[in-house]
C-alpha cells in the first residue's frame, strides 16, 4: 500500500501511483516498473532492464538510456511510491537477468500497436539478414524452434511474466519472420502459444518477401483458424531500384501477392515503409512508388501503414525531411488504412 501522495489506482492489469509532484509511476501486477513520469520526462522500462526516455526539446527526443542512467530512474520511481507490492531495484535486476535466461537475446523490436504483445520465439533471428539498413538481428544465427523446444520456451515465458503477463495485449511470433515456418508446423506452434491468456486478442509475426513457403488457401484459412491475425511486411519501398541498393529481397510484386493471399484469408496487414531510404537521389521515386503500392493493396480499417524514419548508427534522423516525407506519404495513400510513424528508439520490451 501506498505511504505517500494519493492511493494507488489499481486497474485489472496494473497499479499506478501519483507522487505529490505530479509523477506517476506504473507497475504490472507481478510488482514490476513498467512506466515513470518523472522530471517532466517519460520513461519505459523494458522486463529485460532497459529503459528509454521521451522527452521534448524543439523536436521530440527519444533515446535509449546507459544502465547507470536507468537505474537511477528505477531508484527515484520505487522511492516515489513508496509501495510494499513493487519489486526492489535488486529484484529487478533479477528479473532481468531471468529475461535473458528465458529469450535467446533481447526481443529487437515490435510493431507499435504491439509493443505490449507478449512474444514467444518461434525463430530466432533473421533468415536474411543482410540488408544494408538493419542491424537488428546481426548478433543471433537463424534458427527455427521445435514444437517441443517451443513448448518448453512458452512455460518458461508464461513463468517469468507471472501475474504481469495481465498487462500484455496479443500473442507475438517472433523473431524476424515466423512466416518461414512450414504451415502443419506453424499450426502447431500456434496451437501451443494459444493456451496463453493474451493470445485471447489474436496471434502476430513478421512477414518477409522471400524464402516463404508458397501456401494454398486452404493453408492460409487454416494459420486465420489456428488464431493468425495480423501478418506485419517490412516493404521499406515500392520502388525496387531503391530496393536493390538497400539489399532488399523481393519486389513489390512479391509483396501485393503476399497482401492479396492475407486479405483473401482474412489476415489482416501491416505495411512498413522507411521514410528516408535513398536519400535525396531516391526520394521522389521512393514516396510516389511506396504510396501507389499501399493504394493498390487495397487496405481496410483493419490494416497499418507504418511510416518509420531511418535510424542512424548514432540514434539519429533528419527531423524537417522525415516530417515532410510523412506528410506527403499520408496524403497520398488517403483513407483506408490505419497510418502512423514507427520510431524504432521507441521500443523496449
Amino acid at each position: 500500500m501506498s505511504r505517500r501522495g494519493n492511493p494507488p489506482l489499481v486497474r485489472s492489469d496494473s497499479v499506478v501511483y501519483t507522487a505529490p509532484g505530479g509523477e506517476v509511476i506504473t507497475f504490472d501486477k507481478a510488482g514490476r516498473l513498467y512506466a515513470a513520469f518523472l522530471e517532466g520526462r517519460f520513461h519505459r522500462r523494458g522486463v529485460d532492464g532497459r529503459m528509454v526516455e521521451k522527452f521534448t526539446a524543439g523536436d521530440t527526443v527519444r533515446r535509449r538510456m546507459d544502465p547507470a542512467q536507468a537505474r537511477r530512474i528505477v531508484r527515484r520511481a520505487l522511492e516515489l511510491a513508496q509501495a510494499d507490492a513493487v519489486l526492489s531495484l535488486e529484484e529487478l535486476e533479477t528479473d532481468a537477468a531471468r529475461f535473458k535466461a528465458v529469450y535467446a537475446g533481447p526481443v529487437p523490436i515490435l510493431p507499435p500497436d504491439l509493443y505490449r504483445a507478449l512474444v514467444l520465439q518461434a525463430t530466432v533471428g533473421c533468415a536474411y539478414n543482410a540488408c544494408r539498413f538493419c542491424h537488428l538481428y546481426r548478433d543471433r544465427p537463424f534458427r527455427t524452434r521445435g514444437r517441443e523446444e517451443f513448448s518448453i520456451h512458452a512455460r518458461a515465458v508464461a513463468r517469468l511474466f507471472g501475474a504481469g503477463i495481465s498487462m500484455r495485449r496479443g500473442l507475438f511470433l517472433g523473431d524476424a519472420d515466423a512466416l518461414l515456418i512450414e504451415t502443419d508446423h506453424l499450426e502447431q506452434l500456434c496451437d501451443i502459444a494459444s493456451g496463453l491468456p493474451p493470445a485471447a486478442q489474436g496471434i502476430f509475426c513478421f512477414g518477409a518477401l522471400f524464402g516463404e513457403p508458397r501456401r494454398s488457401p486452404a493453408e492460409w484459412d487454416a494459420l486465420r483458424a489456428a488464431g493468425l491475425r495480423r501478418v506485419y511486411l517490412g516493404i521499406e519501398t515500392g520502388n525496387d531500384a531503391l530496393r536493390r541498393k538497400l539489399n532488399k529481397p523481393g519486389s513489390s510484386r512479391d509483396a501485393l501477392r503476399l497482401v492479396e493471399a492475407l486479405k483473401r484469408a482474412g489476415i489482416a496487414a501491416g505495411l512498413i515503409f522507411l521514410l528516408g531510404a535513398g536519400g535525396e537521389a531516391f526520394e521522389a521515386d521512393h514516396l510516389r512508388d511506396s504510396a501507389a503500392l499501399a493504394r493498390e493493396a487495397d487496405l481496410g480499417p483493419g490494416d497499418f501503414v507504418y511510416l518509420s524514419p531511418l535510424v542512424t548508427r548514432q540514434g539519429r534522423i533528419a527531423p524537417g525531411r522525415f516530417r515532410n516525407q510523412e506528410a506527403q506519404m499520408r496524403a497520398a495513400i488517403g483513407e483506408g488504412p490505419r497510418v502512423a510513424v514507427y520510431d524504432i528508439r521507441a521500443f523496449v520490451y
